[in-house]
């Protein structure tokens, strides 16, 4: 009879160690999700973002991260008073929210966020960054730790005396469930805002997806699942009316188990910019001399805010180890990405969307080796 050596028991124990550790943290998200207000109060304020995003750029590739950004801006609002928590409250779409419950919240939020994915990898890196002389209260800092963990980093000389920036920075990579390979289509004529057409990249699917047709007005919307199964990246063909929560509301329950030919562009968007006047526009000026004193709750004494940075990264390529289910239909539908669209990556267990852009041009962000 064989009998096992130590080695391959102590490995065999860990193993089903790491196994119920990553059962616990996926019971654990899912027993305490993100508080429903808070996710709707973040998609919210990321629309409204791009909003003023694509009025500045509406040539250009737009993306952005609202949870990522919604965190960093959460963590300020705790420090907040005065004009500027009201004014904070009232864009962030906190109003009728306690502080803790936004931030026992954020706090499930984070836990979410940082649990492991095989196959999906989402990283926030967001950060507080000051210059000499700004010192932070200690309430303030156990806030942070527990429900947060923004990276809190004094520059010193690098930066100028009583100054504070706030910096977020996403990042996305997965791979899908379903193949989206060149096998069938590998290049894409794509409408450019100038109305000129150009080949471009592109992968491309066949089977069953949720999808939603545009015979009753609206766009079409296709869900393209992540090998997780509970991340996605939502498509629409049309950007007019996504602003009205109500609208899309109504389109995500309209969507069906559907056959479909999809054909969408290889794309790559970093972007980056700082958000203080589109904030602004918003109601948001966190560099106005109220601003300056009413952050009392964060810091020993006043500063200046130099810049609200938001940076944002998503990949589109091939992918999939799977080809998409299959069924007969006498009416395939098809979704092509062949001009300017929208996009979300959403988290399905909650509704968050982890990120939402606009392309406008998908070579913008390829290098030509891509």
């Amino acid at each position: 009879m064989r009998t096992l050596n130590s080695g391959y028991v102590v490995k065999l124990g860990l193993g089903l160690m790491l196994i119920s550790v990553m059962v616990y943290l996926a019971w654990r998200t899912l027993a305490n999700p993100p508080d429903s207000k808070l996710v709707k109060a973040d998609n919210e304020f990321g629309f409204r973002i791009l909003k003023e995003l694509l009025k500045k750029d509406p040539g250009k590739n737009i993306l952005i991260s609202p949870a990522g950004l919604a965190l960093d801006l959460q963590l300020a609002y705790n420090g907040a008073s005065g004009r500027t928590r009201h004014d904070m409250a009232k864009a962030l779409r906190l109003e009728g929210m306690s502080l803790g419950e936004i931030n026992r919240a954020n706090g499930r939020l984070t836990r979410m966020l940082e649990n492991p994915n095989p196959g999906v990898k989402m990283d926030i890196a967001n950060s507080i960054l000051t210059g000499k002389g700004v010192r932070f209260r200690p309430e303030f800092l156990k806030t942070n730790e527990r429900y947060y963990k923004v990276k809190v980093s004094n520059l010193g000389t690098s930066k100028p005396d009583g100054t504070l920036a706030l910096v977020s920075a996403s990042r996305f990579d997965a791979q899908w469930m379903y193949k989206l390979d060149k096998s069938e289509y590998d290049h894409l004529p794509f409408r450019h805002r100038d109305q000129d057409w150009n080949d471009v990249e592109a992968v491309s699917s066949f089977g069953v997806f949720r999808f939603r047709s545009s015979v009753s007005g609206g766009p079409k919307i296709i869900r393209l699942p992540y090998v997780n199964r509970h991340t996605s990246m939502y498509l629409l063909d049309s950007y007019a009316e996504v602003l009205d929560a109500r609208s899309r509301e109504k389109w995500m329950s309209e969507m069906r188990q559907t056959v479909v030919t999809v054909c969408i562009p290889v794309w790559t968007t970093e972007y980056a910019a700082d958000l203080g006047s589109s904030l602004k526009a918003l109601g948001i000026d966190l560099s106005s001399d109220a601003a300056k004193t009413d952050f009392g709750k964060m810091c020993l004494q006043p500063f200046n805010v130099t810049g609200i940075q938001h940076s944002a990264r998503v990949e589109v390529r091939e992918g999939g180890d799977r080809p998409a289910p299959q069924q007969r239909s006498a009416y395939p539908q098809a979704f092509l990405a062949n001009h300017p669209f929208f996009f979300a990556i959403r988290d399905d267990r909650t509704g968050l969307i982890l990120f939402m852009g606009w392309v406008a041009d998908p070579t913008e962000g390829l290098k030509p080796s891509d």
